[in-house]
């Protein structure tokens, strides 16, 4: 608990009276110790807001700030000894940040302090004679500074009002006595003018630039949540609905703003105007004004429409909650629509908080029209049924059905775009079929494999029209059957098309997992496969794919999708939580994509190592909220494109909670190779005629004639990495482009429904 304890100082600054009001737990207070975390302080020095000459500049509105930590400074006066002592109202003030401001003209002032749950203490001195250095070695020549108010209590919202004079110097030292890295609101209103002194300000506006010619202007449309950023400072604020941001920064303060648009993808904007970068210098002298209007223009006019789902477990016999994320990544507005959520059988919904309809097959939810940059949530309660079995897995697939017709680069795409879905047209049969759902037609035939239980089964090519469909049926055995496809060249979001069969819901595989990654690259698709689990680790990091055999073996182009699980199984709320996981360098960093997460958080990504904070989640205990206590992040990376053979792709995390002690999760193990094994086949060179050979920029390949010559054809080079894939055609020759390869040995497997053939040839 905290003393309050009030001061009112004479004009004199050397006799004054004290007003003191004292209850029971404010003398616990005074009599409590305060502990810090055993850690090296902060820099106290040339950062915004360490001290009195680096104060942040105030002004009339509210602003957020990040907080000082693991600062431990006992008060704000250091008297020199045989002086009389400065009287206080902080009996400590650890983690201060300093503030400064004057004002226009005389009145009263309110100030809302407003902490977020945590504890914030301050006190608010007229400064107007007495210079920072002496904030820092006291020396009593100019008297002290008058106190206009104070407070040491325990409340996380704190309220002044206060008499301001113009002309006057306004110091406020806010201090994080709770010493957790909570953000916090400084908010300012009153019928007078509070302005900024000593400082520099940044206004800007973050627009969507539609005509492309770099200004803000009619027809531009406001893009708002931006993150505008004094980097390695406390100094951040978002831009408004109106696009529009204001930063006050000291006015020594020198270097770069950045801004980020975090609201849309790359996909579709980016930052190129020269005259008006995201990045920029703040080299305006101080008491002036930078004006930095940042545009970002996209590369077509275009609603594109976001979903995803995510869910921290799925636990047999019990309910869980999965969360449901959907937002418009596009230029222009989307009108609109509805997000289909399709269960597989054995896992069905339980708790839908928003209107629907279920047409047998998909549920049907709703969905207002969404701004450029706007997003949405909402949870949903899943029932997992005990009959479900240990180590089985469940899917949820979550899709927008307005898919857009407008993203149509690059050229080179045909506009196909293909879905494969698993259903048991009886007892003992599993049936895949195969949709064409883009706007144009398949350009020429893309291979297929069926795999069961991991080894390849069957083989071909398919070619289907726009809105075209065809369904293969397989015996089903209680066996894991994934069925796959590649798409055609160019396709911006997925390489490959696939599922696995559910038939008998998905249970008895017996251990075996689908070897693929579940490639649903398009922002409007989300495929959540999960292991049906009993008990847990809370504390877990897991991969996708799951991989083939017990080295979890992957395909060389398959991404990876990490979730990494954490639970507070403490005694107390954690307000914040941290994840450190170095990535492997057989992954490349560069291509992270986030694809769920269960509260609000911000990352960084330095050699390899990825930092995410969750600040503020303000976590409970297992103990007192067992599903609130869970929270876990997903996110997708691509592999580096000469990982070898046979390497493990090894990751784990650090978690922390607080000032804790990290927790290290399990290895998420996968290894790099080729997945298919043969089984209906027959191994054989005989009758494959490889010509010319050595081979300079194309090779052709023949075979018997008594073969159907439906199938496929794969490159690879010494390494056993896979270099080309393609149908062959039904021909009497196949001719492969070399272009683009280096000189070398590579070999070639060839499949068609009657044989396999391999034979290897030589590139100069």
């Amino acid at each position: 608990m905290k003393a309050i304890l009030s001061f009112l100082l004479s004009a004199t600054f050397m006799n004054f009276s004290v007003l003191l009001a004292q209850t029971q737990a404010d003398i616990d207070k005074l009599n409590e110790v305060v502990v810090f975390p055993d850690t090296e302080n902060a820099s106290r020095s040339s950062t915004p807001g360490c001290d009195c000459d680096n104060a942040i500049p105030l002004a009339t509105g509210e602003q957020q700030y990040l907080p000082t930590v693991n600062t431990f400074l006992t008060n704000i006066l250091n008297p020199q000894p045989g002086m009389n002592v400065f009287p206080t109202c902080l009996e400590s003030a650890p983690n201060q940040t300093w503030y400064v401001f004057t004002a226009a003209d005389t009145g009263q002032a309110t100030f809302v302090i407003n902490g977020q749950g945590a504890d914030y203490d301050y006190v608010l001195l007229d400064a107007t004679d007495f210079p920072c250095a002496e904030f820092n070695a006291f020396t009593g020549q100019f008297g002290l500074p008058q106190i206009l108010s104070c407070s040491y209590s325990a409340a996380t919202t704190e309220v002044f009002n206060t008499l301001l004079f113009p002309g006057h110097r306004y110091v406020l030292m806010v201090s994080n006595y709770s010493n957790v890295p909570i953000p916090y609101f400084i908010n300012i209103y009153s019928g007078i003018n509070v302005i900024p002194f000593s400082a520099k300000e940044v206004r800007g506006t973050v627009y969507a630039d539609n005509n492309g010619n770099c200004i803000y202007d009619a027809g531009d449309a406001p893009i708002a949540n931006a993150h505008i950023q004094y980097p390695g400072t406390i100094l951040h604020t978002y831009s408004l609905l109106n696009g529009t941001f204001r930063l006050l920064l000291p006015g020594n303060a020198e270097g770069l703003v950045q801004v980020s648009q975090t609201s849309v993808p790359s996909m579709l904007w980016s930052s190129d105007c020269s005259e008006s970068p995201a990045s920029f210098t703040v080299d305006v002298p101080e008491n002036d004004t930078l004006f930095a209007d940042v545009p970002y223009s996209s590369t077509v006019e275009c609603a594109l429409p976001m979903v995803q789902t995510s869910t921290p477990f799925l636990r047999r016999c019990f309910t869980n909650t999965r969360l449901v994320q959907y937002g418009n990544y596009g230029s222009v507005s989307l009108p609109s629509g509805e997000i289909l959520l399709r269960y597989e059988d054995g896992i069905d919904p339980v708790n839908i908080p928003l209107p629907y309809t279920f047409d047998g097959t998909y549920y049907r939810i709703a969905i207002e029209p969404l701004a450029p940059g706007q997003t949405g949530s909402f949870y949903i309660t899943d029932s997992l049924g005990c009959e479900n079995g240990l180590n089985s897995y469940a899917c949820v697939e979550a899709s927008y059905v307005q898919i857009p017709g407008c993203y149509d680069n690059p050229d080179e795409w045909d506009r196909s775009d293909l879905e494969v879905h698993a259903a048991c047209s009886d007892s003992i049969t599993a049936s895949f079929t195969i949709s064409n759902s883009g706007i144009g037609n398949m350009s020429q035939p893309m291979p297929f494999e069926v795999r069961r239980n991991g080894l390849l089964e069957d083989s071909g090519v398919l070619q289907l029209a726009s809105g075209a469909s065809s369904t293969y049926s397989y015996s089903n055995n209680n066996d894991l059957l994934t069925f796959v496809v590649w798409e055609t060249a160019a396709n911006p979001f997925n390489s490959l098309a696939w599922d696995m069969s559910d038939c008998n819901s998905a249970l008895f595989f017996g251990g075996g997992s689908p070897a693929y990654a579940i490639q649903d690259q398009q922002p409007w698709l989300d495929i959540d496969c999960e292991v049906v689990i009993g008990a847990y680790d809370p504390n877990d990091k897991f991969a996708w794919p799951f991989g083939a055999g017990e080295a979890s073996q992957i395909e060389r182009y398959d991404e990876l999708e990490y979730r990494i699980r954490f639970q507070n199984t403490g005694n107390d709320t954690a307000f914040t939580v941290v994840l450190v996981d170095t990535l492997s360098n057989l992954l490349n960093p560069e291509t992270i994509r986030f694809t769920g997460n269960s509260h609000p958080y911000t990352y960084t990504i330095e050699n390899q190592i990825l930092n995410i904070r969750f600040e503020n989640i303000q976590l409970p205990d297992s103990a007192s909220n067992p599903e609130g206590s869970i929270g876990y992040i997903r996110f997708m990376l691509e592999q580096n494109q000469d990982n070898p053979v046979n390497y493990a792709i090894q990751n784990f995390a650090d978690i922390y909670f607080d000032f804790n002690p990290p927790i290290r999760t399990n290895t998420a193990v996968r290894t790099v190779g080729e997945v298919a094994l043969v089984t209906n086949t027959t191994f054989e060179s005989e009758g494959l005629n490889i010509y010319p050979n050595p081979a300079k920029n194309e090779v052709f390949i023949g075979l018997p004639a008594d073969d159907d010559k439906a199938g496929v054809i794969e490159m690879f080079d010494l390494y056993g990495k896979r270099v080309m894939i393609q149908p062959l055609q039904a021909s009497t020759r196949n001719r492969i482009e070399l272009s683009g390869l280096s000189a070398g040995v590579y070999l070639l497997q060839v499949r068609t429904a009657k044989a396999s053939y391999f034979g290897k040839f030589v590139m100069d």
